[in-house]
């Protein structure tokens, strides 16, 4: 059976959102499938798509549902089964997002899913709890990355996302892994977004220059990198801005497009670009002249990363972004914006408390991203950009305890690993074979010396009984004290007995042997030998829920009647602070 591998996720080729221009992926939902363009949430673990009504209202464009990346109608979906009544609706999975105002209520069913374009051979997701919404914080759906399960009516009603699929139920893939990169259609050529499941995409990202970092284990914000310090850097006129208002922990978002940084941080950006701050809009507009200028800078932005605000430098990894990476435009509803009506902006926004801090999707576009959950930690590096954005070369990643798959040649440090691997076991054959040889010789000399001293022997004792028959006949019955043979046989009978099995020797069966057991009272130092447990003593060796519960029910759950009674009889002091045992446990 072939091991699962990594599978790259295509994306759908087009560039569209309100808040910028993003890389989508198509998703189909239903029967027949109804195709959906979205984004990938970092955060999630269900499908959202846009419903009909998010384009009702009157002010709606007419080609408001191209914008939102084609609706999804469940009334045309056969498989699409709602849950609760045509009257219940639920709040999206903000928990992530709460804290930066994010907010909205939805339709919940379950349906079935394919990732990719229709007829590209994408994985099929059976029954995906489907999120449909009409609010506008995310113009575009968003697919879920996360491997963990949601619970819709209760904890024990879990359906699995489609990570979870994928690694745990289907198998498609060999672990609970993703990694992801935003693009950017302002590189020449533009380069599309890469999601893999189940491993990453070399060609997108170097992950042995990049940051590891421990998943934080508050599960709604588990992507935290520490920000150490940011610089402005202007090649002309040449100038290098530091950021104030750091170290901070922020949070690492592709569902939100902005960075959110402390006012003071906010007010170094304002300087070095220019910008101006709508607090009605609560955007930073930029108008064509500002745009020209700020292009014409070429400035660039690196942000130093690391596990934690008290890294050490050496451990800090830099992530650079050039200007054109906050190049955005925003259109309708954004900052208040109408239908026809589109405007520059510098995606920064200004927080409020530590709990807004994030690194949202803008900074994808630079930055690619690994998270693996089974080892509990995730990766970051600088993104790459292949002259043939189409080309990938996919490493999969397989859980602890597993083998690592991977469709590329091994690196350099690999082979020089298995060079010199492969001398040191020639080197270890040859040292074999060497003292093996060696031995075979020494074994022979030692057997011929042994043969003459056998004849040695033989014609002592010749001569000596030739002697006693003529000088002490009376001797007869010790003359075999002389010579070898009776040394030699104490040896053997030594050697006999240290081979002989306790089983044997002590009469033990051959089911004993399973178990083992040191010397009483674990001071094996004392003895070194081990004993069988012999069949009366099985039971007493396999307590595992005393040894591994350690609470009330695992220790009463090892007493017995025969023991119950013992203590009911003893000691009145004793019996006073004794539990209670249930009588049906003994019956």
């Amino acid at each position: 059976m072939a091991q699962p591998k990594a599978i790259n996720i295509a994306p759908s080729q087009y560039w569209e959102g309100n808040d910028g221009s993003w890389s989508t992926f198509a998703v189909q939902i239903g029967n027949p499938p109804q195709t959906v363009r979205v984004l990938p949430a970092s955060s999630g673990s269900s499908i959202w798509a846009v419903l009909p009504e998010g384009c009702a209202a009157e002010d709606d464009p007419e080609n408001c549902g191209t914008q939102r990346g084609v609706l999804f109608d469940p009334a045309n979906s056969t498989t699409f089964q709602r849950v609760g009544g045509e009257s219940d609706f639920f709040q999206l999975p903000y928990e992530t997002e709460a804290s930066l105002g994010y907010a909205g209520n939805a339709i919940v069913g379950y349906d079935n899913v394919e990732l990719g374009w229709p007829g590209a051979g994408g994985p099929a997701l059976p029954s995906q709890v489907i999120a449909g919404y009409a609010d506008k914080d995310n113009m575009l759906g968003l697919l879920g990355l996360t491997p963990r399960p949601v619970n819709v009516t209760s904890f024990i009603d879990r359906k699995p996302s489609p990570l979870g699929t994928l690694a745990n139920e289907n198998k498609t893939i060999p672990s609970s892994y993703w990694a992801y990169t935003a693009g950017a259609q302002y590189r020449t050529p533009r380069t599309q977004a890469s999601l893999v499941f189940g491993g990453y995409d070399s060609l997108r990202g170097d992950l042995s220059k990049g940051l590891v970092v421990p998943m934080s284990t508050d599960t709604n914000r588990d992507l935290v990198v520490a920000i150490n310090s940011i610089s402005i850097t202007t090649p002309s006129p040449a100038s290098n801005v530091s950021v104030t208002g750091l170290p901070i922990l922020a949070l690492i978002d592709s569902v939100v497009p902005d960075i959110w940084l402390p006012l003071s941080a906010c007010q170094v950006f304002e300087t070095a670009f220019g910008l101006t701050y709508n607090s009605t809009a609560g955007k930073y507009f930029i108008n064509e002249t500002q745009h020209t200028s700020l292009l014409a800078q070429n400035s660039s932005v690196t942000f130093s990363l690391s596990p934690s605000t008290s890294s050490p430098l050496s451990a800090q990894v830099p992530i650079t972004l050039p200007y054109a990476s906050f190049d955005l435009t925003a259109s309708y509803p954004v900052g208040g914006l109408t239908p026809n009506q589109t405007s520059r902006y510098f995606p920064l926004q200004r927080a409020a408390n530590s709990t807004q801090f994030t690194l949202g999707r803008t900074f994808f576009q630079e930055t690619y991203i690994s998270v693996d959950y089974p080892r509990s930690e995730f990766r970051l590096t600088q993104a790459l950009f292949p002259t043939d954005p189409s080309t990938s070369n996919l490493i999969s990643i397989s859980a602890p305890g597993s083998s690592t798959t991977s469709s590329s040649p091994p690196p350099l440090g690999a082979i020089i690993g298995i060079a010199i691997g492969g001398a040191l076991l020639l080197l270890a054959l040859a040292t074999f074979l060497f003292l093996r040889h060696r031995r075979s010789r020494s074994e022979a000399r030692e057997k011929a010396m042994e043969e003459k001293l056998n004849q040695v022997d033989e014609a002592l004792r010749r001569q000596n009984a030739a002697e006693n028959e003529k000088l002490k006949p009376e001797l007869d019955a010790t003359t075999t004290a002389v010579g070898r043979e009776r040394g030699r046989w104490e040896l053997d009978a030594d050697e006999n007995e240290a081979k002989t099995p306790w089983s044997a020797s002590e009469g033990g069966g051959d089911a004993d042997e399973k178990y083992n057991f040191a010397s009483p009272g674990g001071f094996v130092g004392l003895d070194a030998r081990r004993h069988e447990v012999p069949d009366n003593m099985l039971n007493e060796a396999q307590g595992n829920d005393g040894a591994v519960e350690m609470n009330g029910r695992g220790v009463v759950g090892e007493l017995d009647s025969r023991q119950r009674v013992e203590l009911d009889a003893g000691d009145q002091g004793w019996k006073s602070r004794a539990v209670e045992l249930p009588a049906e446990k003994y019956d």
